[in-house]
């Protein structure tokens, strides 16, 4: 059977890692020095169906697949990369691929590259498919476009040399923003040749009125709402207006994924505690919305867990009893850890209140340390489990800055097993390098390699340390099932412990004075 749009991703983002916490994080692994059968391994296939078309794919290529209106529901498929030349022939008008971080400029791999030194695997593995993707054009003299969307399409529109190189050369239009409701005028226009080679949307659909997947989404994550509000000078979600999706439209794509086996499912936001939100000016969550939100989620037949993807720190240090109930409702406990990535991004006030003010709402940016200690006691007490971002290189960042940062890592090291026992007591922070994004979008990101200090140094020191603590003693509700636990102590764990003996070989090559961490926390 012949298809005229094809749909695809690589393979760093078609794997649902074994359901690893933090598994997703290995894409932007450098290949370099994390060996391909160690990478593979985690990054497992997805089942098939018929030959190669994807029984599960990223949420946003779904919404894509499902805007497609203006083609019968038989000529488009979405395929996994291994098999993509299963579907390409001369009746082929779009093979159109969605990306999460195709160059390696996201703030993961950033980090963990080096700036570029080395290679991620989201880099290496689209680049492979371009180039697949590519000789299949040539070799057959087909006509097809070549589109690039999704997250990911903006550092192509910073890095728009790299279309004038192999294999990216081959790539037709890149797109970026939302299409969901716009997707047939722009297929029309590729094929017109009246797509601007790198085209940006403006468009702010609403939601609710979007098409609903019609097939299964990667880890059965959906969507509630898009946009934030809380207006973080290097977020790019806050560039768009808050938008809200309805419960019953929620529900019906939830279905989808049940209906396929899901039993689990991740509710995707840039801010969940945002949803609804009705108080603009304190940002207090909108408590009834929550709890009606989540309460209907967790009665759908089927479904046993729910998680969050993102949520910020302050709701939780201020409402404690909203985290109980929402815990309560998710059905949280011992042996089901609720999954939750907040940003932490700096632990000094002065940032704080520079670039991001409205991220301690309904606390002031003075008050952040606090917030962020109250704030992972109660999302700990309660069964969650806060895997933070931390930004290295935030344009104006002091070396008080960063000591302000250590201490608070410190304290959170500290004060938080102390007050609720070593057994509740769950976090990581994830040190990220800045990139130019939001309103920041003129500055210059953060290299690694040459704007690495003693103090960078140590958060990032201290905050990979704590990672391999709680890996070394991950309890049984936050890694579940014994190959879980097999693959994180016989390969994540060697893997990051030789991570931390590497950074301290690098700190020993640059100089830096591990002991100093020490003198600053006590200073």
């Amino acid at each position: 059977m012949s298809y005229e749009i094809v749909l695809t991703a690589d393979r760093s983002i078609m794997s649902e890692y074994r359901d690893i916490p933090l598994g997703d994080f290995f894409s932007c692994a450098p290949k370099e020095i994390v060996p391909k059968p160690l990478f593979y391994y985690f990054a497992k296939k997805l089942p098939i169906i018929n030959n190669g078309i994807a029984s599960r794919a990223p949420y946003g290529l779904r919404k894509f697949e499902a805007s497609i209106t203006d083609w019968k529901i038989n000529k488009v498929v979405t395929v996994d990369p291994a098999y993509i030349k299963n579907f390409i022939d001369k009746k082929t008008k779009i093979v159109a691929i969605n990306t999460m971080d195709p160059l390696a400029l996201g703030p993961v791999s950033m980090m963990f590259t080096f700036g570029g030194i080395t290679t991620s695997y989201s880099k290496f593995l689209f680049s492979e498919l371009i180039k697949q993707i590519g000789e299949i054009r040539k070799k057959n003299n087909y006509n097809f476009k070549l589109l690039i969307g999704g997250p990911g399409a903006w550092q192509f529109e910073l890095r728009s040399n790299y279309l004038e190189r192999e294999p990216y050369n081959n790539i037709d239009n890149i797109i970026i923003g939302e299409f969901d409701g716009i997707a047939n005028n722009v297929l029309h226009d590729l094929l017109n040749n009246n797509l601007p080679k790198i085209y940006r949307s403006h468009e702010f659909p609403i939601i609710s009125e979007t098409p609903k997947i019609r097939n299964p989404s990667l880890n059965g994550l959906i969507e509630i709402m898009r946009g934030c509000g809380r207006n973080c000078d290097f977020c790019e979600p806050n560039l768009r207006r808050a938008r809200y999706q309805s419960l019953d439209y929620i529900k019906k794509e939830i279905q989808v994924n049940i209906d396929s086996g899901y039993k689990y499912l991740w509710v995707q936001s840039d801010d969940f505690w945002l949803y609804k939100l009705d108080d603009h000016k304190t940002f207090k969550p909108n408590k009834d919305a929550l709890i009606e939100l989540f309460s209907e989620i967790s009665k759908i037949k089927g479904l046993k867990e729910v998680h969050p993807t993102h949520g910020s720190i302050a709701p939780a240090a201020y409402d404690p009893d909203l985290v109980k109930k929402l815990s309560e409702i998710m059905h949280g406990g011992k042996n089901n850890w609720i999954g939750i990535q907040p940003g932490l991004e700096t632990g000094s006030p002065r940032l704080m209140k520079q670039v991001m003010p409205f991220k301690t709402k309904p606390f002031s940016p003075d008050e952040w340390d606090d917030v962020v200690i109250n704030g992972t006691i109660n999302y700990n007490t309660n069964y969650w489990f806060p895997a933070y971002t931390l930004i290295l290189g935030i344009p104006g960042e002091t070396d008080e800055d960063l000591k302000d940062t250590i201490k608070l890592l410190h304290r959170m090291e500290t004060e938080i097993p102390d007050k609720i026992g070593k057994e509740k007591s769950h976090f990581v922070t994830v040190p990220l390098s800045f990139i130019p994004a939001g309103t920041m979008r003129g500055d210059s990101f953060f290299d690694v390699d040459k704007e690495m200090t003693e103090l960078r140094f140590f958060v990032l020191y201290m905050s990979w340390k704590h990672i391999v603590y709680e890996l070394s003693h991950a309890s049984p509700g936050v890694v579940k099932g014994i190959l879980s636990k097999a693959l994180l102590y016989t390969s994540a764990l060697p893997t990051f412990l030789i991570l931390v003996h590497f950074l301290k070989s690098w700190a020993h090559k640059k100089g830096y004075d591990l002991s100093k961490i020490d003198k600053i926390i006590n200073s």
